[in-house]
């Protein structure tokens, strides 16, 4: 059996699935008439939704992609830096798709 070999957090593959995964999040955004929020990962900040953005999510690219594409729990999420204001509300955003929250963490 091959072994399986894991891209670098910071590869070129990462920052290509973050683009791609924000364009779901956007309309996820958008379909539960949620306040926008500014998305900033290294070296990189979009705004999902519409309107002016009420809240900053900022988390490294690799583990804003895990959020983004079912891979990180509602826990796990809102662990990450919202700026203060209180992740909640965005929770429901992150089913969208073919993706869905676990209940436990995946790795």
């Amino acid at each position: 059996m091959p072994s399986v070999r894991r891209a670098p957090r910071n590869d070129v593959a990462v920052e290509v699935g973050l683009n791609f995964a924000v364009f779901g999040m956007d309309f996820s955004v958008q379909v539960n008439e949620l306040p926008a929020v500014t998305v900033r990962s290294t070296g990189q900040q979009r705004t999902v939704g519409a309107g002016e953005p009420v809240a900053v999510l900022t988390a490294p690219s690799f583990d804003l992609l895990r959020s983004f594409s079912g891979r990180r729990t509602e826990a796990q999420i809102a662990a990450l830096d919202w700026g203060g204001a209180d992740p909640k509300p965005w929770l429901p955003a992150f089913t969208y798709g073919p993706f869905s929250l676990p209940t436990e963490p995946v790795e």
